[in-house]
C-alpha cells in the first residue's frame, strides 16, 4: 500500500467523522429540547423507579459522551498522553452507557413479554455473561494502545495505533445481545399477531416500534464490528510507516 494515499483517505475519513460527531451533537441538543416538556410531563413527574433511573441516565450520560468525542477530534496540537487519557476515559463512560441503555432495554423486553420471569432471567445472565469477556477485551486493548504524534495535528488531532481495532470483539458481544433482544421482540410481535392483537395498546406500541427500534440497534452494532476490524489493518499499517518515516 502507498503510505501517502492511504494517510489522505483517513485523514478525509477523519474529517467526516468530525462532521459526524457535530451532527451528533446538533441532534441530541435538538431531541432533548423539542422532546423537554413531554419529557417533564411523563418522566420527571412521574415516581421514581427502576426504569426512569435508567432512562434518566441513558438520556443524559450521552451528553457526556458527545463531549468527549468532540475534545478527543477537535482539540488543537494535543500531545499523545493527553490523547490516552481521553480515549480511556471516553472508552469507560462508553462501557457505562452500553450497560444502562441495556438494562433499559432489558426492562423494556421484560413489560412486553407481560414481566415473565425467565426471559428476565436469561437476558440478565447472557449481559453478565458477554459483558464480562467484552470488558476485558477493552482493558487488554489499552495495553496495545499508543499514540503518536500526529502528521496532520489540526485534522487529526489524536493518530492511534492499532490497540484500537483490536477492540472489535467486544462490540460483538453487544451485537450477539442486539440480536438476542431483536429475536425475542420479533417472537413477541409475531405471536402478537397471530392472537389478533388482542393485548394492549402500549403493549402494540413496545412491541411494533421496538422491532424497527432493534433493527437499527443490531445493525450499527454490526457495523461497529466490521469498521474496526477492517479499519485497523489501515492503521496498522500506516503506524507502521510512520514509524520508519
Amino acid at each position: 500500500m502507498d503510505y501517502f494515499a492511504e494517510l489522505t483517505k483517513l485523514l478525509v475519513q477523519s474529517q467526516n467523522v468530525k462532521y459526524f460527531y457535530l451532527s451528533n451533537a446538533s441532534l441530541l441538543y435538538y431531541d432533548t429540547f423539542i422532546n423537554f416538556d413531554d419529557e417533564y410531563q411523563f418522566i420527571w413527574k412521574a415516581r421514581w423507579s427502576v426504569g426512569k433511573i435508567l432512562y434518566i441516565m441513558a438520556r443524559y450520560f450521552a451528553f457526556v459522551d458527545v463531549a468527549l468525542l468532540l475534545v478527543f477530534t477537535l482539540q488543537e496540537h494535543p500531545d499523545p498522553t493527553r490523547c490516552m487519557h481521553i480515549y480511556k476515559t471516553s472508552a469507560w463512560l462508553l462501557v457505562v452507557g452500553v450497560l444502562v441503555a441495556e438494562a433499559l432495554l432489558i426492562v423494556r423486553t421484560y413489560a412486553i413479554f407481560e414481566r415473565n420471569t425467565y426471559v428476565l432471567a436469561y437476558l440478565v445472565c447472557l449481559k453478565i455473561g458477554l459483558t464480562i469477556p467484552a470488558i476485558k477485551i477493552l482493558n487488554d486493548s489499552f495495553g496495545q494502545t499508543t499514540f503518536l504524534p500526529s502528521p496532520a495535528p489540526t485534522i487529526l488531532p489524536c493518530f492511534p495505533d492499532v490497540g484500537i481495532g483490536s477492540c472489535w470483539p467486544a462490540f460483538l458481544c453487544i451485537a450477539i445481545f442486539d440480536l438476542n433482544i431483536l429475536s425475542l421482540t420479533t417472537f413477541n410481535a409475531v405471536s402478537q399477531w397471530s392472537a389478533g392483537m388482542g393485548r394492549s395498546r402500549l403493549l402494540k406500541t413496545l412491541v411494533m416500534d421496538g422491532a424497527l427500534y432493534f433493527v437499527c440497534l443490531f445493525a450499527s452494532s454490526v457495523s461497529n464490528v466490521v469498521i474496526l476490524r477492517t479499519q485497523s489493518q489501515v492503521r496498522e499499517f500506516l503506524t507502521e510507516s510512520h514509524t520508519f518515516k
